[in-house]
């Protein structure tokens, strides 16, 4: 993941109620299988859903942090308007383009 990636107000509102959600344990991460349940309803497909994933954990190491989360969120909103994901999509903010992913 790219360590200039900065989200926006939005995407961290949006991360926010997901850990607020889903982290009830408090310890800052989403596992594979929590991440799994959450954004299966954005209507994506699981390849889709891989590839976004290969890009928020980028270490691989099976958990997202907030940041991660975040680059979900953004990739999530770029998907569904019918972008293809990659790397490169981080740096786009173009709110014409990029919007808040459906969840559901």
């Amino acid at each position: 993941m790219s360590s200039t990636f900065t989200p926006t107000s939005a995407e961290l509102a949006l991360v926010n109620q997901i850990f607020a959600q889903a982290d009830t344990q408090k310890i800052g991460i989403l596992t594979g299988d929590v991440a799994v349940k959450l954004f299966s309803g954005a209507k994506l497909t699981a390849t889709v859903l891989g590839d976004i994933w290969a890009i928020a954990d980028d270490d691989d190491n099976g958990f997202l942090t907030r940041k991660g989360a975040a680059v979900v969120v953004r990739l999530m909103g770029w998907a569904q308007k019918g972008v293809r994901v990659s790397l490169t999509m981080l740096k786009k903010r173009d709110s014409t383009v990029s919007r808040t992913p459906s969840m559901g």
